[in-house]
């Protein structure tokens, strides 16, 4: 299992690497439905978190970056499985999110891609043109006030008008992103390679601030208060550590 386990009213959603995304109920473990996605092409894998709405359930499919490798997003009924719509992609890893009546999501190709939410229909896509020759994870979006924020893997944070598609600002970072995008108080934080955070104006990309970290920060950001939690991994230690953060990135409290 890659997916993070989701529960909509009486039921539980997650997708397996062998191929299948099951609904099942919470109280009884009873598999209400499933749908395998093999019998929709060479795709078997589900890594990123589905976005669920009163009707629905949508989650995006991979197989990896195999270059014959396929990916789609499937918008499935939350009760019965049945498919609305699906639309073909390449490998799809990232969160599914939303903005008023639009998703959006990421591919293993840095191909990024707004449909509407009831039909499939594309709206607009946008490539960063970034190789992904190590096959590295993308990063999920975020939205916030018609605007898209995407992490590149050419090391550059992008904001995009979410219904066209354009480049409202794009900030160049020393190195690429290794943590998810966090969103607070129109302020972006976000981890890279070279063992740094920062903090973005999300309005302008302007860098407000930047902390030296004693290792790769990774994973998802998350806040309590004035503070900032984190992963950070030493990869030729296997090493890893949680640590504390001031929120203006003034230090690290332990």
């Amino acid at each position: 299992m890659s997916s993070t386990p989701t529960v909509a009213g009486d039921l539980l959603f997650i997708g397996s690497c062998a191929g299948s995304f099951y609904a099942i109920n919470k109280a009884t473990g009873q598999v209400q439905w499933s749908y395998d996605i093999r019998k929709d092409g060479k795709q078997q894998s589900f890594h990123g978190d589905p976005l669920v709405t009163n009707a629905l359930i949508l989650i995006g499919t991979d197989y990896s970056c195999e270059p014959d490798g396929v990916g789609h997003v499937y918008a499935f009924e939350r009760d019965s499985g049945e498919v609305r719509w699906k639309y073909r992609s390449t490998s799809v890893p990232t969160d599914i999110v939303q903005h008023n009546s639009n998703v959006y999501f990421g591919s293993f190709q840095d191909k990024w891609s707004s449909v509407n939410l009831h039909t499939g229909n594309l709206n607009w896509s946008f490539s960063t043109g970034a190789p992904n020759e190590n096959c590295d994870a993308i990063k999920a979006p975020l939205t916030a006030e018609n605007r898209l924020f995407i992490a590149g893997l050419d090391g550059v944070i992008y904001s995009l008008d979410a219904s066209s598609g354009r480049v409202s600002w794009k900030r160049k970072l020393a190195a690429a992103p290794s943590t998810a995008l966090a969103l607070r108080d129109k302020t972006i934080y976000v981890g890279t390679t070279d063992q740094r955070l920062y903090r973005l104006n999300a309005e302008t990309g302007t860098i407000i601030s930047e902390l030296a970290l004693e290792a790769n920060p990774v994973g998802r950001l998350a806040f309590a208060n004035d503070s900032l939690f984190m992963f950070l991994e030493n990869a030729s230690e296997w090493l890893g550590y949680i640590i504390s953060v001031d929120s203006k990135l003034a230090d690290v409290r332990w």
